[in-house]
């Protein structure tokens, strides 16, 4: 993994600078300074890289996709900063949230500020008008398939409602988490000059890898290390989230042992010695274990998309970007 991780950071440092040009660090500070606060702490900005190897994927410039890229990250750096607010989130990237530190208004506008750049990103870019508004159309359908996810998730907490199967959880992350990394997958492959049928099947790649990614960073927080993961380990249970692992524990434990574990996830507060109980419960139940095979088995279906790339040296390195997705510590 060294070399694609080292792949991954040159990326990043080109769609950085592009972020730099298309959102400077200006007036007003309550505006700028809070947006590149949060976007210097660092992130693994899988999602503009995932795009530039689907464009690389079909022989493409990755080039052409730059702005896009920086505009995608911009974005997911948007719905970070305002998902720590609805979901009361203390720690985001091993520092305090955004609301925590400036409160909520600023915060909210910080992310405000974001997302009125990500169609300025477009606006920059040197693709022709009509990839442009395809591209735009793109991105609009991922975006409201973000916030619907994150409509469904936000529902279930305020009704208290535990009657969630696995087929409204895949629905939800697959908004949430899901369309973004397909559209990267998407896009890229537009760009890069694929038919419609391969950009379909691209779509697919991504959509699949973004669950197997979202379903993995739901293992993390309760097996992962505080330092590495950078976020509070058993946030999840603390914020009462309707995992993949949660509902699976749900259908298999009984009696006490499942009025004990909604009690922990229902509370607004919890001791450490009650989240540490309700992932005891998770891991015992096979629950963990369930969750991990469930992503490795996305990722292993994702790879045989692969097919519809044209580059194979790309194809090699989507193949160990799907295999990062899983296998990552943060």
């Amino acid at each position: 993994m060294g070399n694609i991780k080292e792949r991954i950071s040159e990326a990043a440092a080109k769609v950085e600078k592009c972020m730099r040009e298309i959102m400077p660090d200006k007036e007003p500070k309550s505006v700028y300074s809070l947006a590149w606060d949060f976007i210097e702490r660092g992130g693994k900005r899988i999602r503009p890289y995932l795009l530039l190897s689907c464009i690389r994927a079909f022989n493409g410039n990755e080039e052409d996709g730059l702005e896009i890229a920086a505009g995608i990250e911009i974005f997911h750096n948007f719905t970070l900063v305002h998902d720590d607010i609805e979901d009361a989130s203390d720690m985001r990237r091993g520092k305090p949230c955004l609301h925590i530190i400036h409160g909520v208004p600023l915060a909210i506008n910080a992310g405000d500020g974001m997302f009125a750049h990500v169609f300025k990103a477009v606006y920059v870019s040197k693709l022709p008008p009509d990839k442009k508004s395809s591209i735009i159309g793109m991105m609009s359908d991922a975006f409201i398939s973000v916030v619907e996810g994150q409509g469904y998730e936000l529902e279930w907490i305020q009704n208290n409602n535990w009657n969630i199967t696995e087929e409204m959880y895949l629905k939800m992350a697959g908004g949430k988490t899901g369309a973004l990394i397909k559209a990267c997958s998407e896009i890229g492959a537009y760009i890069g000059g694929a038919e419609e049928k391969e950009i379909e099947e691209m779509g697919r790649f991504g959509y699949e890898i973004g669950l197997a990614f979202q379903i993995q960073d739901d293992v993390l927080n309760l097996v992962g290390e505080e330092e590495k993961y950078k976020k509070e380990i058993g946030g999840d249970i603390r914020e009462g989230k309707r995992t993949l692992i949660v509902i699976n524990a749900l259908n298999k434990l009984e009696g006490n042992e499942k009025r004990k574990l909604i009690d922990i996830l229902s509370k607004k507060e919890n001791t450490k010695d009650e989240i540490n109980d309700a992932i005891q419960m998770l891991k015992s139940c096979g629950a963990i274990d369930y969750a991990k095979k469930y992503a490795h088995e996305l990722v292993k279906n994702a790879k045989k998309r692969l097919d519809a790339v044209k580059n194979e040296e790309a194809r090699k390195e989507l193949d160990l970007l799907a295999d990062l997705f899983i296998r990552r510590e943060v």
